[in-house]
C-alpha cells in the first residue's frame, strides 16, 4: 500500500514527461526527479536502474528522499566515472562467531569506504537462524552505483536488502559462513 507523498516506482518514465508535477530540475541534458516512498529494496532500485537513459539513482535517508537522474531523449551520454573504492579494512566493534567476524568487518568496511570518503554511520548487528541482520543509520547520501558494487563483491552473503525512510536505516541480511553443528 503506497502513500500519498509515494510514487509507484513503475511510473518513472511518466514522471520524465513533460506534464509532471514531480519533476523537480529541469537540465539541458537530464531530468532529476525526487520523491518520497517508504521503504525501497535493492530489486526495486535494479528495476529503476534498467529505465532506459538512467543515469543515476541517489539515496538520502537523511531528506528521506530518493532522487533518480534520467538523460533526455536527444541528450548524449557521458562516460561514466571509474568505481573509487579504496579496499581500506577498518575495525567494528560487535559480538559473532570467529568465521563469521571477518566476512562482516569487510562488509561494513565497504559501506564506510565508498567514494573515497570514510563514512560514519551507526552499526547494529543481531544475530537470526540463518546468519547476522545489519542496521545501519546516520548513512550519508548513497548512490546506486555504490551499493551496487558492494552487493555484486559480496553476492553470495548478503540478502534482503532495504531502505526504510520512516526509520533512516539501510537494514540487510548476512547469511551464515560459519558451519552449524548439529547432532
Amino acid at each position: 500500500m503506497e502513500s500519498e507523498d509515494s510514487i509507484p516506482l513503475n511510473k518513472i518514465l511518466e514522471i520524465v514527461e513533460e506534464h509532471s508535477a514531480l519533476k523537480n530540475k529541469l537540465y539541458t541534458s537530464r531530468v532529476v526527479v525526487s520523491f518520497r516512498v517508504d521503504t525501497l529494496s535493492y530489486s526495486q532500485m535494479q528495476q529503476i536502474s534498467m529505465v532506459p537513459r538512467f543515469r543515476l539513482l541517489e539515496v538520502s535517508l537523511e531528506d528521506q528522499v530518493v532522487r533518480v537522474e534520467i538523460f533526455r531523449a536527444q541528450a548524449r551520454k557521458k562516460r561514466p566515472r571509474e568505481s573509487n573504492y579504496c579496499g581500506v579494512e577498518q575495525t567494528f566493534e560487535f559480538e559473532s562467531a570467529k568465521e563469521d567476524k571477518n566476512l562482516i568487518n569487510k562488509i561494513l568496511s565497504a559501506f564506510a569506504c565508498v567514494e573515497r570518503d570514510f563514512t560514519q554511520f551507526s552499526h547494529q548487528i543481531c544475530k537470526i537462524q540463518e546468519g547476522y541482520e545489519v542496521t545501519l543509520t546516520k548513512l550519508d547520501d548513497l548512490n546506486f552505483s555504490q551499493i551496487n558494487e558492494i552487493v555484486k563483491n559480496f553476492k553470495a552473503y548478503i540478502r534482503h536488502l532495504e531502505f526504510d525512510f520512516n526509520g533512516k536505516f539501510l537494514r540487510f541480511r548476512i547469511q551464515n559462513i560459519s558451519p552449524e553443528i548439529k547432532i
